[in-house]
């Protein structure tokens, strides 16, 4: 019978066919399991990165808060400096100015005992 010849080979070819959709599931299948994987392990090494990405955005931030605390100490210590510069400077002038003062009055003392020195010369002799 040809009929059942015929059905045969239909069947055949079916059986056949079948077998190479079920080879490209399993292939499709494996693949698939394969991409998951990669997945699972890109989206672990996102995860990763974006743990280091906040830790350094900290580490930043405190480096940031450091870098302006230090900044303000150094505007404080810089007005330091200059006020106490600034009143050494004055006393320094003020000294300058009695040392002046004092080398004035010696001078005059001076004139002063020199012209008394004469008078008593003077008088010794008068």
């Amino acid at each position: 019978s040809a009929v059942a010849t015929e059905i045969s080979k239909v069947l055949s070819a079916l059986k056949e066919e079948r077998a190479a959709q079920d080879g490209t599931i399993s292939n499709l299948r494996m693949e698939g399991t394969r991409c998951n994987e990669v997945i699972t392990h890109l989206q672990s090494e996102l995860d990763n990165s974006m743990s280091l990405t906040r830790l350094a955005q900290k580490q930043i931030d405190g480096l940031k808060d450091a870098i302006r605390s230090m900044q303000e100490e150094n505007d404080e210590t810089t007005k330091l400096n200059k006020r106490l510069l600034d009143e050494r400077v004055t006393e320094n002038e003020k000294m300058a100015e009695q040392f002046n003062d004092m080398n004035d009055t010696i001078e005059t003392l001076q004139k002063e005992a020199n012209m008394l020195r004469s008078y008593a010369k003077m008088g010794n002799k008068g």
